[in-house]
């Protein structure tokens, strides 16, 4: 996967449902998925409660 389209992918996962972007990125939705959660765990670890 290409730096952009994980850019791409990490962004729009906010937005869309996983299933969505899988079926129009071409990428199974387990892969959407896992790069979205390392997202959210680093947003998570730089933000106070």
């Amino acid at each position: 996967m290409t730096q952009r389209l994980y850019s791409h992918v990490e962004k729009e996962a906010f937005n869309y449902p996983f299933a969505y972007l899988a079926d129009t990125t071409d990428l199974e939705e387990k892969t959407v998925r896992a790069d979205f959660k390392k997202k959210a765990e680093f947003l998570a670890a730089w933000h106070r409660f």
